[in-house]
Order: C-alpha cells, then sequence, then structure tokens
C-alpha cells in the first residue's frame, strides 16, 4: 500500500524445537544461509518436518480451503514489478500470474556468493553450484519437466507425478537461458543422466506424511565432487535414499565456480558474454578467469521475490567438517 511498511512480511520462528518458515506473500522471500563460508570439504544437511510451497494435495492443484497450488485466493498475484523486459507500465494485475505458474522451495543449495539473499528468480539462477529444489508447476501438460520414476528406471511425463517433485541439478557453465551463464542443468537420477532439455524431478514428495515422517536433503563436497543426498518416504519405492555424485570437472563439463580457492582452477572455463537488448550490447568479460575464487555459501527457503508463497518446518541443520588431525 505505498505506506513504506512491508506489506505481509516473511517471519521465522521456533517453536517446539522446529524453525516455523512462514511466507504469506509471493513478493516475499525468506532463507537460511551460512554467515560464514564453509569449509574446503563438508557435509551440510537439513531435515524437514512441514512443507506447504505447492504442489498437489488430495490428488489436486485447487486446495479445499481455496488456495490454488498453495497461493492464498485474495487478490491478483503475479510477477509485477519482476521480469526480464517489456512494458513496465502495465498495472501490476495484468502481468503474468503465478498461481497458474508455479510455486517452490529450495529444499538445499550451494551458492557461489556470500551474502545469500532473495532477489527474483534470474538472480540465483546464474548463482548455484548445485541445487535440490522444488519447480511446481500447476496443471502442467508441456514437455518441459519429467519425472524419474525410481522403481521402472524410466522417465515419465509431468502429469505423472503429484506436482511435489525434488530437482536435483549440478550447474554447468553453458547457457540453459540465453542472457545466463552457468545456468545449463546436468541431472543424476536413476533413469541415468542429463544434460539439458526437460527438467528431471529425481522423486516425488508425500507432504500428507509430515510432520510425523520427515526428508532428510545433505550436500557434501569432498574428494574433487559434489554429492546431493536426499532420504525419507518417496511415491513408488517408499523409504530411501538418494545419492547421486559429480566430480567438478566430468566429462569435459565443469559445475559451476567450483573452485573455492584460485589453485583450483586454471581459467579453461573462462568466457566473455555479449548482452544485447533495446539500448545495444555489452560484453561482460572473464566471467569465470583463472585467479577466481569463490567459496561456497549454503541456503535453503525461497530465495525469490517474484514467485512462491507458502510455509515449511525445519528441524535442524547441521555441518559437518573432516575430523581434527590426530
Amino acid at each position: 500500500d505505498k505506506d513504506g511498511t512491508p506489506d505481509a512480511p516473511p517471519t521465522l520462528t521456533t517453536a517446539r524445537g522446529l524453525a516455523h518458515m512462514d511466507e504469506p506473500s509471493h513478493h516475499g522471500g525468506i532463507l537460511v544461509r551460512s554467515t560464514r563460508a564453509l569449509p574446503s570439504e563438508y557435509r551440510v544437511e537439513m531435515t524437514l518436518r512441514g512443507l506447504d510451497f505447492g504442489g498437489q494435495r488430495n490428488g489436486s492443484w485447487d486446495y479445499p480451503d481455496g488456495r490454488i497450488n498453495g497461493y492464498s485466493p485474495e487478490g491478483c498475484k503475479t510477477n509485477f514489478p519482476w521480469a526480464s523486459g517489456g512494458d513496465f507500465s502495465r498495472p501490476e494485475c495484468s502481468w503474468a500470474d503465478v498461481r497458474t505458474d508455479s510455486n517452490g522451495f529450495y529444499y538445499l543449495g550451494i551458492m557461489d556468493y556470500a551474502r545469500v539473499a532473495p532477489h527474483n528468480n534470474n538472480f540465483i539462477h546464474v548463482h548455484r553450484k548445485v541445487a535440490m529444489d522444488s519447480y511446481n508447476r500447476y496443471k502442467y501438460t508441456g514437455s518441459g519437466l519429467r519425472y524419474c520414476n525410481p522403481a521402472t528406471k524410466q522417465y515419465e511425463p509431468y502429469p505423472s507425478g503429484t506436482g511435489n517433485g525434488v530437482n536435483a541439478i549440478f550447474m554447468t557453465d553453458d547457457r540453459r537461458y540465453a542472457t545466463q551463464p552457468g545456468t545449463e542443468y546436468l541431472m543424476h537420477s536413476e533413469c541415468g543422466v542429463a544434460k539439458g532439455g526437460a527438467i528431471v524431478s529425481q522423486v516425488d514428495l508425500k507432504p500428507e506424511l509430515l510432520p510425523e515422517e520427515s526428508y532428510r536433503f545433505a550436500i557434501e563436497r569432498r574428494d574433487g565432487a559434489y554429492t546431493m543426498e536426499m532420504s525419507g518416504v518417496f511415491a513408488h519405492v517408499g523409504q530411501a535414499t538418494f545419492r547421486y555424485t559429480r566430480a567438478f570437472v566430468q566429462d569435459g563439463e565443469p559445475i559451476w565456480h567450483y573452485n573455492q580457492k584460485p589453485e583450483e582452477y586454471d581459467g579453461r572455463f573462462n568466457a566473455d558474454w555479449t548482452w544485447t537488448g533495446a539500448g545495444g550490447g555489452i560484453v561482460d568479460r572473464d566471467t569465470w578467469p583463472a585467479g577466481s575464487a569463490y567459496p561456497d555459501h549454503f541456503m535453503f527457503g525461497d530465495p525469490h521475490m517474484n514467485f512462491y508463497e507458502g510455509s515449511a518446518r525445519v528441524d535442524d541443520a547441521r555441518l559437518y567438517g573432516p575430523a581434527p588431525a590426530k
């Protein structure tokens, strides 16, 4: 309402041993992050005991309480004013409706910059090294998303799942999006390894089991590789743990900005990227030069201020490092 006070700001409170992350408006973002850079080798994990950031409930995207894919039904909800271009003079309610687009949550991710904080969704795309998130597309029937059924080890179309998938992605230096370096996806699953193309959900969560059951998400960095791990009760397979490991450079593909220190990288994937627009073009030089360093920082929550709305309950977050030398 332009009175200088944020409308419906997100909150993090603690009760009954849980961190309650509540985000009543998609214009807010809330996340938990590391305040210091992570060590050279580590395991970071979080335990999830509640999740309400969209996806189907009881087989429907439209909830009995009137919410749509986790969004409240009151008022218009659009991606205004965050967009990659276009006519910014349009009224807020004429912009793209987020309710019928997507909702989601980051279960755990490793970023390449220090002060991880919510921005628009374009921003985080170029700063992820590895991440496990959800991208819950409302009644989506296209070919840009698919599930891996871990029981049959076969890919299935997105409508075969419940919209509660986990997308575990290793980022590489290519462009998935034309103006964003470091945004192509390398996706390991029980169905194989895919680069680019349809986004793969490795597993399908069962949120109705929370909080009695829980899900644990973990990321490890050691021995020149990242590992993403997810444990819990999943569709098709029940209680299970899935781990996917990829070396910093594997089959000629690097994990984006993997080097925490300059000596870990020789500059071989450096590039200049050309940006063009209505006002002309600009060249962004040295997107990954020799001598660069990108310390790891973890985060979980919602890093977007133009999409996503809901709540989550987190039981713990733990960081493990190598045992001290004797």
